[in-house]
């Protein structure tokens, strides 16, 4: 996760890549970003413009612009943290 100061207000910010079907090169699909307690996704304009996009996860991340509502009781969208590091990595990094 990256972090720029903007206003006096340090924003963490992460890009969330992708491989499309069928591509050799991943393209970035959109950015997670700190929202008070939570890390909230959104597509990038690109992506959703690609016509070989595809939704991350469907039932959670519809392709759909803005920063897209959490499921009830998450922190952050579940497919991009089951894709992050598991603690124990995450303690060697």
């Amino acid at each position: 996760m990256t972090s720029r100061s903007s206003a006096n207000k340090t924003v963490k910010e992460a890009y969330v890549w992708v491989w499309l079907p069928g591509q050799v090169q991943p393209v970035v699909a959109g950015r997670l970003a700190e929202e008070g307690d939570t890390l909230v996704f959104n597509y990038g304009q690109s992506y959703l413009a690609n016509p070989a996009r595809i939704p991350l996860y469907l039932p959670e991340l519809p392709l759909q612009s803005g920063v897209l509502p959490l499921l009830p009781g998450l922190a952050m969208p579940s497919c991009i943290r089951d894709a992050a590091p598991d603690a124990w990595e995450r303690t060697f990094y």
